[in-house]
């Protein structure tokens, strides 16, 4: 007999944080996404439909044109409590607490140079412009990320 599971989700071990702990940022960000939690749950890793996000990893939360991206560094990965024990985890209900970086596209290296613009963003998996996340290069000193494919918005 073969038995075969399938898992849409891996969420590495989670620890359950009051909200009046957090950064003051952070907790008017998570207000202004309606989520008035008293307690949530945070992770550093949280797999989704087999796509890995880890703490200190970039995504790309906005698109204003092909060569200006806004990519983010995940500060945080936050899960309601209540989704943990009914709906289940999914795209929708993972919170990334994330620092916007300031971006231009270097054609010669092929990546985008970054720089840190001290912002605080928090946006749901659901909302990324682009689902895959990224790692960081650093070369001379600078920041930079590389696509996986390209990312336009429609």
């Amino acid at each position: 007999m073969i038995i075969i599971l399938r898992f849409d989700h891996i969420v590495s071990a989670s620890s359950i944080v009051n909200v009046k702990t957090l950064l003051p940022e952070i907790r008017q960000a998570l207000v202004q996404k309606n989520i008035l939690d008293t307690e949530i749950c945070q992770t550093s890793k949280i797999m989704i439909s087999g796509v890995l996000y880890e703490s200190g990893m970039y995504v790309v939360t906005d698109c204003v044109e092909l060569e200006v991206l806004e990519l983010s560094k995940i500060l945080g990965i936050y899960l309601q409590r209540k989704h943990l024990n009914s709906v289940g985890v999914n795209a929708e209900n993972v919170i990334l607490v994330t620092e916007i970086q300031k971006s231009r596209y270097d054609c010669h290296l092929g990546a985008f140079e970054m720089l840190n613009m001290n912002k605080i963003n928090v946006c749901n998996l659901s909302e990324l412009v682009d689902y895959y996340p990224l790692d960081e290069y650093i070369v001379t000193g600078i920041k930079y990320a590389c696509l996986k494919h390209l990312v336009t918005k429609v």
